[in-house]
């Protein structure tokens, strides 16, 4: 009896450790990620969030909505973003030459 003790103090302990060990483990790799992403969004170049579009004959906000829609949204939600990023009102008209800034998401 006085043998099983230590068995299973040791087996307690053994699971401790590991326990321990995998905390500070996955406290260490937060550490090292915090510190990375910042990093990288520092040293790396961000992309603008719109690109120009230049109006060309025929043109309508849903014909340039459907060129530009690379996310694959509803066509009726790019167009509601273009509007939004052009400042364009339901009246508003867009012109031949006109240049709309197009969301890139």
């Amino acid at each position: 009896m006085k043998f099983q003790t230590p068995r299973i103090s040791i087996s307690i302990s053994n699971k401790k450790r590991a326990v321990i060990s995998l905390v500070i483990l996955g406290f260490i790799l937060s550490i090292l990620l915090n510190i990375q992403l910042p990093l990288k969004k520092v040293s790396g170049t961000q992309l603008p969030q719109y690109y120009s579009y230049t109006v060309a004959e025929g043109d309508t906000l849903w014909s340039i909505a459907e060129r530009h829609n690379f996310s694959g949204k509803d066509i009726r939600e790019v167009v509601y973003y273009i509007k939004k990023a052009n400042g364009i009102d339901a009246n508003d008209y867009i012109h031949i030459g006109e240049n709309l800034k197009i969301p890139l998401d």
